[in-house]
């Protein structure tokens, strides 16, 4: 595999890092080579105190489509050690990263996709991207930190609301909710992005990782609930309903 073929890419130009999500055929949805690609990109950024930002985005036409289905009717043990913890390992780094994170969302961010952005420090994004909680649409718990952020960014009943009724969201309605720090036109939000990233580049990067570090004061619980819902998706694969969701979400896929 070349880098340039590589689930997860990782570019860095003057100061600025991107991880590139790159499964663009399956809308970036994260399998186990994904997750552990993502990981290993994280992991070479730790003590990188000189990065005056990270951007992650995804190839193509998503963000990221959550996780990949196949793999958990394939390999459902695997689920949990290879796809859930190795993520969950790269967002500790991620929030732990003194530098700025900066989610680029365009198109779909369905479930972990959602989560996933919900987890850095900031989101742009295109006008016409949607957020979807979409859990509940394969009988599954969440993942990746969104029952920790989602109700600490829009409150305990607008959360649930979002999670338990499942209607997706436009990036107008996120921004509107405090989700999304600037929605922007669509051939935009490359530049834009940039630009943002750029901001930081000149700021002084020992004083920007301590005021991070001080607004995530509380990450620790963050930590925490990482493992009650690495449980709680253990609990949910056990049953019935998950795996007939499963089976129904793939059947509809198949050709004729």
């Amino acid at each position: 595999m070349t880098n340039s073929e590589a689930p997860v890419l990782l570019v860095e130009e003057a100061g600025v890092v991107s991880l590139v999500f790159n499964r663009p055929q399956s809308l970036n949805a994260f399998d186990g080579d994904f997750a552990r690609c993502f990981l290993e990109s994280c992991e070479r950024l730790q003590g990188r105190n000189d990065l005056a930002a990270i951007i992650i985005q995804g190839k193509g036409r998503a963000f990221m489509a959550g996780g990949d289905i196949n793999e958990f009717q394939q390999s459902p043990q695997m689920v949990l050690s290879g796809l859930i913890r190795p993520m969950n390992r790269a967002l500790r780094l991620l929030a732990e990263h003194p530098a700025p994170v900066i989610a680029s969302v365009q198109g779909v961010a369905a479930g972990a996709g959602m989560s996933l952005a919900l987890a850095c420090d900031f989101i742009i994004a295109s006008r016409s991207a949607r957020f979807d909680f979409a859990y509940l649409k394969l009988a599954a718990s969440c993942d990746l930190g969104i029952s920790w952020h989602l109700p600490r960014l829009v409150g305990l009943r607008r959360a649930l609301e979002i999670a338990l009724l499942g209607e997706p969201l436009t990036a107008q309605d996120a921004q509107e909710l405090g989700l999304v720090n600037w929605v922007v036109e669509d051939d935009r939000l490359e530049l834009r992005t940039r630009l943002l990233a750029e901001r930081f580049v000149n700021m002084p990067r020992p004083a920007l990782g301590e005021v991070k570090r001080l607004m995530r004061r509380d990450a620790a619980t963050l930590f925490g609930q990482l493992e009650q819902e690495e449980q709680a998706f253990a609990r949910v694969m056990g049953s019935e309903a998950f795996t007939v969701a499963v089976s129904r979400f793939l059947s509809k896929r198949q050709p004729g």
